[in-house]
């Protein structure tokens, strides 16, 4: 075994890009695909306020989409503005012919609604809190409907 010092601190920006680039260049050499991934923000604002915000990203030649981050106001929650962003994400997803998208979150916060908008549980993973994080998934055919 070589001999090697191993060290540990925070990461930064820099450091998910960097290990970024290096595993997209690894990527594009064995998949000889034009490796692309693309990231959309859309945000809903009332009164010049911005009160839901999200993140949709998608690996283009995979034709996977997955929602890295929904947020709306808790004071404008159930007035349809993260129907609308999220229905915005799928637009978004079908556009660049997305095969499924997905989306990670705790059982406290999207439990119902996905299912609400047609996606299915696909996983849960306990966490030690007692809560759970929850993979949901809409896919093919229902992300076209």
């Amino acid at each position: 075994m070589i001999a090697a010092r191993f060290e540990t601190r925070e990461a930064t920006e820099d450091d998910f890009n960097r290990v970024g680039d290096k595993l997209t260049a690894f990527s594009r050499e064995k998949q000889a695909l034009d490796y692309e991934v693309l990231s959309q923000y859309f945000r809903a604002v009332v009164n010049g306020e911005v009160v839901g915000e999200l993140i949709v990203s998608m690996n283009v030649p995979r034709g996977d989409a997955e929602v890295n981050l929904l947020h709306v106001e808790e004071q404008q929650r159930g007035k349809g503005i993260g129907s609308h962003l999220l229905e915005m994400a799928e637009d978004f997803a079908r556009a660049h012919d997305a095969t499924h998208i997905k989306i990670w979150t705790p059982d406290y916060q999207g439990e119902g609604f996905y299912e609400k908008h047609g996606y299915e549980e696909a996983t849960r993973q306990p966490l030690r809190d007692g809560y759970a994080d929850i993979l949901y998934v809409k896919r093919g055919d229902a992300l076209k409907a």
